[in-house]
């Protein structure tokens, strides 16, 4: 459940929460309106609630995998794509 507190010029949003996997989640932001607050709390407990916050999508992964071998591949070390792809789980989990 979110609460929403007045701070100053802003209204302060506190989101603390288990998601599906049973992790706490606790998040926090300050919005300058109050209907923006509403909105993004609602948002953000829904994408909790169905357990895709906070994931990075498909795509970003992919550009992050072609940055990384782009800058490191042609290194002593070769980098293969499935040393990377092998620590996708841990680096997105940060």
């Amino acid at each position: 459940m979110a609460t929403i507190t007045k701070r100053g010029r802003g209204y302060q949003v506190k989101i603390r929460k288990t998601d599906p996997y049973g992790k706490f989640q606790q998040i926090s932001r300050v919005f300058q309106l109050r209907r923006d607050a509403d909105r993004w709390a609602r948002e953000t407990e829904a994408s909790i609630d169905r357990g895709d916050y906070g994931k990075v999508s498909e795509r970003m992964w992919l550009s992050l995998v072609e940055d990384y071998l782009t800058a490191y591949g042609d290194s002593s070390e070769k980098v293969r794509v499935q040393d990377v792809a092998a620590r996708r789980k841990h680096l997105i989990s940060f």
